[in-house]
């Protein structure tokens, strides 16, 4: 198991990031009525949620997801962790829709703070036990 560091957004933008660290975004995705002329017809009611916090998904206690519209948002976290430019459309972009082109529902991507990790401790590549630099020629 390796060390994060759990802040508030205000906390990580005065924190100095050392040489080995870098931070994610922790984010909360909640289903809203996005298009309010189709009914919510999946199992993700509005208001529910989950949360990600560095690589560690979780609904509150006795939360369901169905795994369609889970699958249709999934992609989109990864990019929504990392900091990119501000100008950059998944910068600005927030909702994902339902898959069914039948329901109303979208799923809203709020950060909501920051985890900052070590790459030595999160990645085999450098230093660590699979870092391929000792076989390159």
């Amino acid at each position: 198991m390796y060390m994060m560091k759990g802040m508030t957004r205000g906390e990580f933008d005065v924190y100095e990031l050392r040489d080995d660290e870098f931070g994610l975004y922790d984010l909360r995705i909640t289903t809203v009525h996005l298009d309010t002329s189709l009914p919510l017809i999946c199992n993700h009611p509005e208001g529910s949620f989950f949360e990600l916090s560095g690589e560690n998904l979780s609904l509150p206690d006795g939360g369901t997801i169905p795994i369609y519209p889970l699958a249709a948002v999934l992609p989109i976290l990864p990019a929504k962790q990392r900091m990119n430019p501000s100008n950059d459309w998944i910068e600005t972009d927030a909702h994902v829709r339902c898959p069914d082109p039948c329901c109303g529902g979208a799923f809203h991507i709020e950060r909501t703070g920051v985890t900052v990790f070590r790459n030595s401790e999160v990645s085999g590549a450098i230093g660590g036990p699979n870092d391929n630099r000792r076989n390159a020629p």
